[in-house]
């Protein structure tokens, strides 16, 4: 993926790439096709809405940047999830009366970041060197060059198959995003079978749980 991706869409037309996403997904990421939405979203709802569209409007962002390198780095850092982060923290800090302020979100830091060669910003050698460099003489030097990403989906995929089964059931089970038209809760509950099956868990199953959670909350 790391090689082979860019080369291939180095060869190409912009869009060819994305086109073959299908029938070559192992090359070129997920095989869903961009438009598509998980299967027990009611498509009443979903046809009310526009989701297609939405989906892929927020999935790829618009750019004139033909350089797939520049143009992989710009998707990641106006991806719409991180967009939304920051309106969400925005917004929550806002109710206490603060100012959110990141600096990672700073537009001359992203403008920098896409300005510069991929062989500055990151090597497979030295994760984040930039980031690791700037922290000189500010972190600790064992924290510096040790920290590292910790990826949490063992534990989230050992709580979902084993730890908070009867959770998730519970969650499933008298759906109130159901009740309100926005989800198939038969067929939710199918996808979670299938999975305690050990077939692929479709990325979207966790904001199907996380929406019911705040329906719960929230919305009573």
């Amino acid at each position: 993926g790391y090689l082979l991706r860019p080369f291939l869409a180095s060869l190409w037309p912009q869009g060819t790439a994305e086109w073959l996403r299908g029938p070559l997904g192992g090359a070129f990421g997920r095989s869903l096709p961009r438009d598509s939405h998980p299967g027990w979203v009611n498509p009443e709802f979903a046809r009310r809405i526009g989701l297609d569209e939405i989906i892929r409007d927020n999935e790829e962002p618009r750019s004139g940047i033909r350089d797939p390198v520049r143009r992989a780095r710009y998707r990641l850092i106006f991806t719409y999830m991180h967009m939304r982060g920051m309106v969400w923290s925005n917004r929550t800090w806002a109710r206490f009366g603060l100012t959110f302020a990141d600096p990672w979100s700073d537009r001359r830091l992203a403008e920098l970041v896409l300005a510069m060669p991929q062989w500055r910003v990151q090597r497979p050698s030295e994760p984040k060197g930039i980031a690791r460099r700037a922290m000189r003489g500010v972190m600790p030097e064992s924290a510096r060059r040790s920290v590292r990403k910790i990826v949490p989906y063992p534990l989230y995929e050992k709580a979902l198959k084993d730890w908070s089964r009867e959770t998730v059931e519970g969650l499933i089970s008298g759906s109130r995003a159901a009740a309100r038209g926005y989800l198939d809760e038969g067929a939710l509950m199918a996808h979670y079978r299938a999975i305690l099956r050990g077939e692929p868990e479709h990325s979207c199953f966790w904001w199907a749980l996380t929406l019911e959670m705040w329906l719960r909350r929230y919305w009573g």
